[in-house]
């Protein structure tokens, strides 16, 4: 994939994730033993974002945010201070709430539907 279109998926992306955030359609979450991970739930998938600030203690999404990565299933997403949409990705990633049994939850629900959905697949196939 060439650059161009990627920066430009990457866009949509931050840009979608805004949207469904204003709309409540997605949930921020993180937990206590690790403040600088904030995820993101959005139907039956969670995004992991993880906030550096170019050393390697632990952040809190409050603290001075020098990176943003994320994991989108098989891609990494990266934004970097001072550069286009860095104050979107921070005001999303403020959005988390540390509830570290709902993320749990979250985490157990997205499992299940991906298990679900393999043994739907594995029973079209007999």
């Amino acid at each position: 994939m060439k650059f161009e279109e990627s920066k430009k998926l990457q866009n949509r992306f931050l840009y979608n994730l805004k949207k469904l955030t204003d709309r409540g359609a997605v949930e921020w979450f993180r937990k206590d033993s690790d403040p600088e991970l904030v995820f993101c739930l959005y139907e039956d998938d969670i995004f992991v974002f993880e906030l550096h600030d170019g050393t390697e203690e632990n952040l809190n999404p409050f603290d001075k945010t020098h990176g943003v990565t994320v994991k989108v299933r098989n891609h990494s997403l990266i934004w970097l201070e001072g550069l286009d949409d860095w104050e979107l990705i921070l005001s999303l990633v403020k959005h988390s709430k540390t509830d570290n049994q709902k993320l749990a939850n979250a985490k157990q629900s997205v499992l299940k539907s991906l298990v679900c959905s393999m043994d739907a697949s594995l029973e079209q196939q007999n």
